[in-house]
């Protein structure tokens, strides 16, 4: 099971192992108590860090650096415990340092001062003199090592009762406190704080990439992962995310590395969601610590890094919290002296802030972002840095991979959501010619898992971007394929016309921008255009089953077709073949409602132009003048004529205007 938050329950010869990037601190913290003065004067210390830090550790290294040297015969290493809650004045404070030195022969004579003295301050003086007693008995002085000191003082909250810890602290040699804290807080920097200026402090930074390197080393080694240091020399990319993501944090290192490093592709977006949902409770402690107004342009600022990936000004800021540029630059500065944000650039006079660590603006963005696609912007951010392009190309060829395998096995489910991520992958490749290649394998993909409607929207959202003629050609077949695909599950007739026009409109496009395969788009478009007459020829079948079918009905329909496809030169051709035939009353009818439905297509203008030249002007005339006024609005069209066509012509008109 792994400890990210309970350092102190795993095992000393682990802790040790995996020991990287203070050895300078341990190092001095051990002379600072090899030259401790004997009597008043110690100088006590303070270490300055975010939660995951590793300030604990620090802690629990220096006690066995005390146990382990000549120094553990002159100091005795008393740890608090993380969570000090009962301690609410100095008096209970002693009394936890008597408690933890847990020595038996103290227990009776610790129940006896806590019976006999009610008083803070008289069980202040009783507990400091037991400690003055067992210090002078045992010849050695107590290191007290004290975690989240800010919060014990934040409990204690009381400047009387924090001058009397200070005055034991100066005035008397017994004891060193050597004290953890996430902030530089107020009791400490107050310039009026009894406790203001009265440590040394030291701030714990953050460990840069050859350190985070050697922490992962390490910890393979603990947990005895065979060629590890190879695996992690040629993913270098890695290392760079962790130290972006993490702001070198060893614990969130930790936590993001053991989630994702070995996870195959598909399994990186739960892998991080999962981490995402395990850092609340450390993300929500650190909010929670600042005042209002910090917490206020915490927000603001998470919100813009996760939208804009780009730092903001006070100014901007200021604008978006209703806070004037003075207030929030003088709270950006305490932020940025505790850790919580940075300054990205300068331009003169004006600094630019984000957050301190990326990873906390992915779990904003997934936490509170305001739709499901601003949510899921934080895969992509993580991906980008995760990932080079050539990497997400080859991750996209996996899992695409996978994707035919799970169809293979009846994994339809895993299958879709695999391609979903697919998208994330794609997105996330900054380089067009990668991202082609990467493209044309998920729409593959999609359309093996029937997601026919994604791939067209997917190829719709690609065909804008700046390509050579012939990619974007490409590009066209691939829609080509995901429009044919829709037709093949179309509920109706009209919707297979409907993919089969939109085919054919892309076919024209690919053959225009690249001509060699000319030959190959003309073979396709002929074959389109003869599914599309004969669902034309379903259609009319369907909507009038008495109609009879002579031989003009096939140019009928193919003059429909081509006329909806806009091509009218075969449109002209097979009117003139239908027109040459001797016409019949019934015909005549069939064909003003066939004129009818292409007209109110938008086609009005080229029935005029058709109709007028040809035989069937005569009887096609009440249709010609209903077009004739359509396309001019001139009402004198239809006052002139007689009552009776007058009435038929109208009957056309709104026929053909209707929606």
């Amino acid at each position: 099971m792994e400890l990210y938050y309970n350092t102190d329950a795993l095992s000393e010869d682990r802790i040790k192992r995996t020991f990287v990037g203070r050895q300078w601190l341990l190092d001095e913290l051990t002379t600072i108590l090899r030259q401790q003065p004997e009597g008043a004067g110690v100088q006590h210390v303070l270490l300055i860090a975010p939660r995951g830090m590793g300030k604990t550790t620090m802690l629990l290294m220096l006690g066995y650096a005390v146990d382990e040297s000549e120094l553990k015969d002159r100091w005795q290493v008393v740890r608090f415990r993380e969570e000090s809650y009962n301690i609410t004045d100095s008096a209970e404070f002693w009394m936890e340092a008597l408690r933890q030195l847990r020595d038996p022969e103290l227990t009776k004579r610790i129940e006896q001062i806590a019976a006999e003295y009610r008083k803070s301050a008289d069980l202040g003086s009783a507990a400091v003199a037991l400690i003055k007693d067992w210090v002078r008995s045992h010849g050695k002085r107590l290191l007290l090592l004290v975690e989240n000191f800010d919060g014990i003082l934040e409990q204690i909250h009381s400047e009387e009762e924090n001058s009397r810890l200070r005055d034991v602290l100066m005035n008397d040699g017994s004891v060193m406190l050597i004290g953890a804290a996430t902030s530089f807080f107020e009791e400490a920097r107050g310039y009026e704080k009894p406790l203001y200026n009265f440590f040394k402090v030291y701030n714990l930074d953050a460990l840069s990439e050859e350190q985070i390197q050697e922490l992962l080393i390490r910890r393979s080694e603990v947990d005895g992962i065979a060629g590890f240091r190879e695996k992690l020399k040629q993913n270098a990319g890695q290392i760079r995310a962790l130290s972006h993501f993490t702001g070198g944090n060893p614990r969130l290192v930790l936590m993001l590395y053991a989630v994702i490093a070995n996870a195959q592709s598909t399994e990186v977006r739960t892998g991080l969601e999962k981490l995402l949902d395990e850092v609340t409770p450390y993300f929500k402690a650190r909010t929670e610590l600042l005042p209002p107004q910090q917490r206020k342009i915490l927000d603001q600022i998470a919100r813009e890094s996760a939208r804009t990936l780009e730092g903001q000004s006070p100014t901007a800021f200021g604008r978006a919290t209703r806070m004037t540029p003075n207030q929030v630059s003088a709270q950006l500065k305490r932020m940025s002296e505790t850790g919580y944000v940075r300054a990205v650039n300068v331009r003169g006079r004006a600094a630019y802030y984000t957050l301190s660590e990326p990873l906390f603006a992915l779990w904003y963005q997934m936490r509170f972002g305001r739709d499901a696609r601003e949510r899921m912007n934080w895969l992509v951010s993580f991906l980008r840095v995760w990932y080079d392009d050539t990497e997400l190309g080859s991750e996209m060829e996996r899992l695409c991979s996978r994707v035919g395998e799970m169809l293979s096995s009846g994994q339809i489910t895993m299958a879709k959501d695999a391609v979903q991520y697919g998208r994330f992958l794609l997105e996330a490749i900054r380089d067009t010619e990668t991202q082609l290649d990467a493209l044309v394998r998920l729409v593959d993909a999609q359309l093996d898992a029937g997601e026919d409607e994604e791939a067209v929207a997917l190829l719709e959202a690609h065909l804008n971007v700046e390509r050579s003629d012939k990619k974007r050609a490409l590009l066209l077949v691939l829609r080509i394929n995901a429009r044919l695909a829709l037709a093949d599950r179309a509920n109706s007739l009209v919707e297979t016309q409907g993919e089969i026009r939109r085919a054919l409109s892309d076919i024209r496009d690919a053959a225009r921008l690249y001509p060699p395969l000319n030959d190959e788009f003309r073979h396709l478009e002929t074959g389109l255009v003869r599914q599309l007459e004969q669902l034309e020829i379903e259609r009319q079948a369907l909507e009038d089953p008495d109609a009879s079918a002579g031989d003009d009905s096939d140019f009928s329909v193919r003059f429909a077709v081509c006329t909806l496809l806009g091509d009218a030169a075969r449109a002209s051709e097979a009117w003139r073949a239908l027109t040459a035939q001797p016409y019949q009353d019934a015909k005549i009818d069939e064909t003003i409602v066939l004129l009818t439905r292409l007209a109110r297509d938008g086609h009005a203008k080229f029935l005029l132009e058709t109709i007028r030249t040809s035989t069937w002007a005569e009887p096609l005339a009440p249709l010609l003048r209903a077009l004739e006024y359509v396309e001019s609005g001139d009402r004198d069209i239809i006052e002139k004529l007689s009552p009776e066509v007058r009435l038929v012509v109208e009957d056309l008109v709104a026929r053909i205007q209707a929606k």
